[in-house]
């Protein structure tokens, strides 16, 4: 729950109150179908996905924020703490008894979850990322 309130922090302040519960929501909705897509069974594995997805929205949404149209100093520090911090909760191997800062695949790729989580956080950030910055730039 603090990697949530970490990625919370940042989004809630992009999005509003209900854009983060409707995020959080359509996240955990579209982790579940895509880990039960992978692993064939329709089952909610738990909330670590849901943050693995919070994560790759934050960084897609910093990538976004890096053009010059959208980006402020308080978001570009705020931004560049929340990913470092991430990159920090991404090293343990959440399940085991002790904690350890494998290299980078372990986590990710040998765990369904954390990786299909990753994965839906991607795309939905993009989806939503990409019209945005499209639109904005027809503005300017």
């Amino acid at each position: 729950m603090l990697c949530f309130l970490v990625a919370g922090l940042y989004l809630e302040r992009k999005t509003g109150s209900l854009g983060l519960l409707g995020l959080v929501l359509s996240l955990a909705v579209f982790q579940s179908c895509v880990c039960a897509a992978a692993k064939g069974s329709l089952r909610f594995h738990g909330f670590s996905g849901v943050n693995y997805a919070l994560y790759a929205y934050v960084i897609i949404d910093y990538l976004f924020s890096l053009t010059k149209s959208r980006r402020n100093k308080t978001d570009l520090i705020f931004g560049g703490i929340v990913i470092a911090l991430i990159c920090f909760a991404m090293c343990f191997s959440g399940g085991t008894s002790t904690v350890s800062f494998a290299p980078y695949p372990y986590d990710l790729l040998h765990n369904l979850g954390h990786g299909t989580g990753f994965f839906t956080g991607t795309i939905v950030a993009l989806l939503v990322q990409i019209p945005l910055a499209l639109a904005h730039k027809e503005t300017a």
